[in-house]
């Protein structure tokens, strides 16, 4: 069993499948940080993560999937507070990690 969340990037309607890590859960609108084609994005949960099977099943499930699932790197949390109003190619890597 593996965990995924549908998210969305700011600016786009577009929704993309990513894989979270193992025992964690994301709730509809927690903000992300995701690993993608073009380096780490910030994104919006689209709904609650759910359990399935495998990465092959996601692409049963999901239109568009494209093997291998890129991975959730992180979730928001209270020090991000003074950060939302920068862009998030200005934010200090040090900050976030």
């Amino acid at each position: 069993m593996i965990t995924v969340v549908l998210a969305k990037h700011s600016g786009s309607n577009k929704k993309y499948t990513f894989r979270v890590p193992d025992g964690h859960c994301i709730h509809g609108g927690t903000r992300i940080i995701v690993d993608t084609m073009r380096g780490m994005k910030e994104a919006v949960a689209c709904c609650n993560s759910i359990d399935i099977e495998s990465e092959e099943a996601a692409c049963e499930l999901f239109q568009g999937v494209t093997l291998p699932l890129k991975r959730v790197l992180m979730v928001e949390t209270k020090a991000w507070k003074p950060l939302l109003e920068i862009p998030f190619s200005q934010k200090p890597l040090e900050f976030m990690f």
